[in-house]
C-alpha cells in the first residue's frame, strides 16, 4: 500500500516519540500488550489528547503488524483485533 509523504511523516513522528519515552522499547521482543497498555495509561495521565494518544497507539500496533508480516517475531497479543 502506498502512503503519502505526509502520512509517513506522521507515522515517523509518533513512532519516534514512543521510542524516545522512558520505557519506550527499542526491540520487538520487549514490545508486549502490557507495554502498550502501560504506554496508553501514561499518555492519559499526562493529559495527552485522545486523538493524539489514539494515533500513537495505532502507529505502534501498525508497526507490530508490519513486522509480523515481515517475519519478525512479534508478540501475538499485539496482532489481535
Amino acid at each position: 500500500m502506498a502512503r503519502s509523504l505526509r502520512t509517513i511523516a506522521w507515522y515517523e513522528q509518533k513512532l519516534k516519540w514512543y521510542l524516545e519515552q522512558e520505557g519506550g522499547h527499542q526491540t520487538l521482543d520487549r514490545l508486549t500488550p502490557f507495554e502498550v497498555k502501560s504506554l496508553m495509561a501514561s499518555l492519559q495521565e499526562r493529559g495527552i489528547s485522545a486523538n493524539n494518544d489514539h494515533g500513537i497507539f495505532r502507529v505502534v500496533r501498525s508497526f507490530a503488524t508490519w513486522a509480523g508480516r515481515g517475519g519478525y517475531p512479534v508478540d501475538p497479543g499485539l496482532l489481535k483485533g
